[in-house]
């Protein structure tokens, strides 16, 4: 019997911006298109997530979204979505607002 694996079709990267009843959104660059930049939005239920991650959704806090499939010992495939949190500095509401500062004189200096 081989291994059980898990392969990834498609792959996300993204920090969540809101946080409802129920679900968070967050905001996607599609890594498997090379995507530069979010350019995408999701909203992810929070029962997709186990508990230890839904304890630790927060503004800012940096994932990784995955649709693949998992080929079992037998060989059985089951599609799958998963959630993988990252322990990286989250983004905050601080940054956001530097990073939109720095884009406004960028666009400035190449309107003059």
């Amino acid at each position: 019997m081989l291994p059980e694996v898990f392969i990834p079709d498609q792959e996300w990267e993204g920090y969540i911006v809101e946080i409802a009843t129920g679900d968070f959104v967050g905001r996607l660059l599609d890594i498997t298109a090379g995507d530069k930049s979010e350019k995408e939005e999701a909203v992810i239920p929070l029962d997709q997530l186990s508990e230890e991650d839904a304890t630790n959704v927060a503004l800012g806090r940096v994932f990784r979204l995955v649709i693949g499939h998992r080929i079992a010992e037998d060989g059985e495939k089951t599609d799958l979505v998963r959630v993988v949190f990252r322990d990286l500095p989250r983004v905050t509401a601080e940054d956001l607002e530097e990073g939109r500062k720095w884009a406004d004189e960028v666009i400035r200096a190449f309107e003059t």
